[in-house]
């Protein structure tokens, strides 16, 4: 732990790394979110790999129309009950209405994705790779402003700038 007298000198040479510490904490939160994510996406995507049956769907609806994703809600009925599921993995060319092949999970028929795809588990994959990587460039930076703070001498103290000697001329 610094004394407050230590953070005040930080500041002030401008090695403070506090906000930098929160940002830091804040990526290491989404890594956690997208492991998470791609550990259940990866189960997921094994159980309709296991029990996989090919239903057809119809899309309902844009699953979040604010933001213009490309995930839709999409109804379809697997022995004789009707499901209504958000799916991210069909072509890029469907609107509401539109008909669509679905891979299921026979045994969990919640468990949807388009046909010949991987449903959401590429967008985690891809989420821990960026998230990961800028991490561990946040913790390199962290690293070296820790050392410069460590080798930067406080104001006042230290070294200080020789100025060149007077020479008097002989009298």
């Amino acid at each position: 732990m610094h004394t407050v007298a230590e953070r005040q000198r930080r500041r002030e040479r401008g090695t403070s790394t506090g906000p930098l510490d929160a940002v830091l904490v804040c990526f290491a939160l989404l890594l956690v979110a997208a492991l998470a994510g791609a550990y259940w996406q990866r189960d997921v995507q094994a159980g309709i790999d296991t029990n996989v049956v090919q239903v057809s769907g119809e899309v309902t609806r844009r699953a979040f129309p604010i933001t213009g994703g490309k995930a839709y809600k999409v109804g379809y009925e697997y022995q004789g009950r009707r499901f209504e599921q958000t799916v991210t993995s069909l072509p890029p060319n469907v609107e509401p209405g539109s008909r669509v092949c679905l891979e299921i999970n026979g045994m969990r028929p919640t468990h949807a994705r388009g046909c010949n795809s991987l449903g959401g588990l590429p967008f985690f994959q891809l989420a821990v790779i960026i998230v990961g990587a800028l991490l561990v460039l946040l913790l390199l930076l962290r690293i070296a402003l820790g050392f410069r703070a460590r080798r930067q001498p406080p104001p006042g103290e230290g070294r200080t700038r020789r100025r060149g000697r007077r020479h008097h001329a002989a009298g």
